[in-house]
């Protein structure tokens, strides 16, 4: 007899270390250490808004060495100072 069971995907959190992190002209560019920056593929970065849950996908470029920039253009108008949170949505390459 075999059994058929239902899998859902395992969700795994982890934070990634950030060395610095710039703001200029609405684009938010996040330096991450080495060993996290070519451990992860970045697949999507949200932004959600702490005061009503709106959540934005915003597009992003990858930069080297070991950063990424976020275009806040978008949704600035949607933001203000410190009425966000950040989620980056990334694929281990160890999996």
């Amino acid at each position: 007899m075999e059994l058929n069971s239902t899998s859902q995907p395992t969700k795994y959190i982890k934070k990634l270390t950030l060395e610095k992190c710039l703001n200029c002209n609405n684009k938010l560019t996040l330096y991450f250490y080495t060993k996290d920056y070519n451990s992860y593929t970045f697949l999507d970065i949200v932004i959600r808004n702490t005061k009503n849950r709106d959540e934005f996908i915003c597009p992003f470029t990858i930069n080297s060495p070991n950063s990424i920039t976020i275009d806040l253009n978008n949704i600035c108008q949607c933001l203000t100072d410190y009425e966000g949170s950040l989620s980056i949505v990334a694929k281990s390459s160890y999996t």
